[in-house]
């Protein structure tokens, strides 16, 4: 680990054609065209769609949840809110990309899943952090959903 001193007078020790494009320090490049021909096969053997089709009288549920062998797509309804899938051991299943319910399934036990779902700017602020740590003021992540999200559904399914 370097100081800020110490990594001011390092990048300051760097030549100037450092940050121009294409440098022999770290860009290498081929011109010239480059042809690829690469096969992908959708392999559907497997993926299936659950329709769930709760919603509360707000207008705040689940529609439907879509699976294949690698990851759950669950789809939602309602406006300014923000969904957290637990799976039967009760593990978060975090999503892996921004904003979206695409969630990978290695290491889940997803022959049930709870699905809650918060209210974006509560979640976000105050609801959010107890994920991170696994537990504040003596709760855990699961109770405080249980405590403040505006919709729960489980689904059981030999998935």
């Amino acid at each position: 680990q370097m100081s800020d001193e110490d990594w001011e007078s390092y990048m300051k020790s760097l030549p100037p054609e450092w940050d121009q494009f294409p440098n022999d320090y770290e860009h290498w490049h081929q011109e010239g065209s480059w042809d690829y021909e690469v096969t992908i096969m959708q392999k559907d053997k497997g993926s299936q769609r659950i329709e769930v089709n709760e919603i509360n009288g707000q207008g705040i549920g689940v529609e439907s949840i879509e699976l294949s062998s690698v990851e759950m797509t669950v789809n939602i309804v309602g406006a300014d809110i923000f969904a957290v899938v637990l799976d039967a051991d009760g593990n978060w299943m975090e999503s892996a990309n921004d904003g979206a319910y695409v969630l990978p399934i290695e290491g889940h036990d997803i022959s049930q899943i709870t699905i809650y779902i918060c209210d974006y700017t509560e979640y976000m602020n105050e609801i959010k952090g107890y994920a991170v740590s696994g537990e504040a003021e003596g709760k855990s992540f699961q109770e405080v959903l249980e405590e403040r999200a505006v919709f729960k559904t489980s689904v059981t399914q030999d998935f």
